[in-house]
């Protein structure tokens, strides 16, 4: 099961982002997972359910993953095709010569923190 070293450093990338922002915690965070990376989404959620607690920061945070599909662009005719299936081929032409333009990635897309609001103020403060 890959999905607990994945879970693992996503845990850390997060806690690590919340930290640079001086969160007081993290409340969320969206994760994007491409089609061609093979992640049970929910082996994931649940291995990031458990690593969360490890960290004040992200103990309370609500992971979501959204799995982005397969994009495929084909070769001979320029079609782009979107699958969820593990299909290269153009559903047009039927052609296998396709290039991979989407599906391949794996990211933290979006994180929502709580800061303290002092620390907030006195970075205004010291920026105007």
């Amino acid at each position: 099961m890959h999905e607990l070293s994945i879970a693992q450093e996503i845990v850390r990338i997060v806690a690590k982002e919340g930290a640079s922002v001086h969160a007081v915690r993290v409340i969320g965070a969206s994760v994007s997972v491409g089609r061609l990376m093979a992640i049970e989404t929910d082996n994931l959620l649940f291995c990031l359910d458990v690593l969360k607690k490890n960290d004040p920061l992200t103990e309370h945070t609500v992971f979501m993953v959204e799995e982005e599909r397969l994009q495929l662009r084909c070769k001979a005719c320029g079609h782009v095709t979107v699958t969820g299936e593990f299909l290269f081929a153009c559903e047009v032409c039927r052609s296998q010569g396709v290039d991979v333009i989407g599906g391949e990635q794996l990211e933290v897309s979006c994180l929502e923190v709580e800061c303290d609001e002092d620390w907030r103020e006195t970075e205004c403060d010291g920026e105007a």
